[in-house]
């Protein structure tokens, strides 16, 4: 692998992420139940596919799936459907409640910050030392930089932004991550894809 598919599968794989996590889960029935709460319990009153209640209930026959759990003014409700019509009565209040979702502007900021690691990858040093992946190191050991060494050094690079990131803004809405207990996650992860990648 060169430096230019390394920059190539960085891009790619950052914009699987973001499809994964912004594109694909807006359509998500549950989160969208969540955001439109009284709507879906009152969704919940009307359609025979539900069953839910806060207090004791076991599943009515082997034609229902769940349980499934939601909360609604500090009240946990335990809920059933049946397998045979809850997609359709999801897609209903999908296709009723999906536009009503306000639409959050572009994460410029993200957007620009992202230069940061895809700079760090174009013009990465030659060799490249290892402090510069592990800096708690004190011995100076330096790395020929092959196409995975140099997709590493991106998302090692992309780990420290995120972990800035979170820090001081606690989201890195470009990649879909809107809160610090997904950021932190996201940004250990990619130390540890770096780190072995470089190492490969």
């Amino acid at each position: 692998m060169d430096a230019f598919s390394a920059v190539l599968m960085f891009l790619g794989t950052l914009l699987t992420i973001r499809f994964y996590l912004v594109d694909f889960g807006r359509l998500g029935f549950w989160k969208l139940a969540n955001f439109f709460l009284d709507d879906f319990f009152a969704l919940m009153d009307e359609d025979e596919t539900w069953v839910y209640s806060s207090s004791q209930l076991s599943k009515p026959s082997d034609d229902y799936i769940g349980p499934f759990f939601f909360h609604k003014n500090g009240t946990k409700y335990k809920i059933f459907a049946l397998k045979d019509s809850i997609e359709k009565s999801q897609q209903r209040f999908v296709k009723k409640f999906q536009p009503r979702v306000p639409k959050k502007p572009f994460p410029v900021l993200s957007l620009i910050a992202m230069i940061y690691p895809l700079v760090s990858m174009i013009f990465h040093p030659n060799p490249i030392s290892i402090i510069m992946l592990y800096p708690w190191l004190t011995e100076t050991i330096f790395s020929d930089p092959s196409g995975f060494a140099i997709l590493g050094y991106g998302f090692v690079n992309l780990s420290y932004l995120l972990i800035v990131a979170g820090i001081f803004v606690g989201s890195f809405r470009i990649l879909g991550l809107e809160s610090r207990l997904q950021v932190f996650p996201a940004a250990i992860i990619f130390l540890v894809l770096g780190i072995a990648l470089f190492n490969v």
